[in-house]
């Protein structure tokens, strides 16, 4: 299994909580610029899995239309969430 790890590009500093934090513009154009400089390096990657946070689904959303994956979110992929419930999905 290959995994590839992609976190977020710059969010909104301000939002009515932290599950809520957009995407800034900036923060788009960060994510498809590593995902385009990657793409050598993500060959065996076959599948998305997303945090349910709103800058974590944008993110999702850009690789899945570079990558041509689908997305799978991941309720337990938030702060404080037991890592052991992110093992199934392996």
């Amino acid at each position: 299994m290959q995994l590839f790890i992609l976190r977020h590009g710059e969010a909104q500093s301000v939002a009515p909580s932290d599950a809520q934090r957009q995407l800034t513009a900036r923060g788009r154009l960060q994510v498809e610029q590593i995902l385009q400089a990657s793409l050598s390096a993500m060959g065996d990657v076959d599948c998305i899995y997303a945090s349910p946070y709103i800058r974590a689904q944008q993110t999702a959303e850009i690789a899945s239309r570079v990558l041509r994956l689908p997305i799978v979110t991941c309720e337990q992929l938030v702060p404080d969430s037991p890592r052991s419930g992110v093992a199934q999905y392996a």
